[in-house]
């Protein structure tokens, strides 16, 4: 009956690598083609179950905002000639105005273009597409940065703070999507 805010960092990163280990099954099935890992926590947010909980959508078909970002990705290395998520991440620590957590590994910061109150991206700092590709420490660091963000949330508004986590990746049918980066 607690929140992975609530919970000790070792234990969230037993859920993440749990995460981890589920994406290297969905890899090796071929009727998976995309995963949407994903956390809805609390009432504001829609959440009808009372219990805190996470879930794992494993679908034969592409995801709609992925495959969007995907093709974002794409066109603006084929204009650009750069990743537009390597923009990102280094727009946001040139400026370190917005950025809400660091470590070697990941980042977490409130990007320049929010679309809503509250938006946060986290990335690992190495391109990985999924979760699958992470080493161990770097796996880590991305949950100790997560960790931080929805603790700092939870203290810095006194209340146990609702959100939508969505992992976002890449499908899992075996394609390339090397402009697309795991957040």
């Amino acid at each position: 009956h607690v929140t992975l805010s609530q919970m000790k960092l070792e234990k969230v990163i037993a859920v993440f690598e749990s995460f981890q280990r589920e994406m290297k099954g969905f890899e090796k099935d071929p009727v998976i083609n995309s995963v949407l890992i994903f956390e809805n926590k609390g009432e504001a947010v829609g959440v009808s179950n009372p219990h805190p909980h996470c879930q794992i959508y494993a679908v034969d078909f592409s995801l709609k905002l992925v495959e969007q970002q995907i093709r974002i990705a794409n066109e603006y290395v084929r204009k650009v000639g750069k990743s537009i998520f390597e923009e990102i991440i280094n727009s946001e620590i040139r400026d370190g105005s917005r950025v809400l957590a660091e470590n070697e590994n990941a980042i977490a910061f409130i990007p320049f273009f929010a679309r809503y109150a509250y938006e946060v991206m986290i990335f690992p700092k190495k391109q990985h597409v999924t979760l699958i590709s992470l080493s161990s420490s770097e796996l880590k660091d991305l949950v100790s940065v997560f960790h931080q963000v929805v603790r700092r949330l939870d203290m810095n508004h006194e209340i146990n703070f609702p959100y939508v986590m969505s992992i976002m990746q890449a499908p899992v049918d075996g394609g390339e999507y090397n402009n697309f980066r795991m957040h």
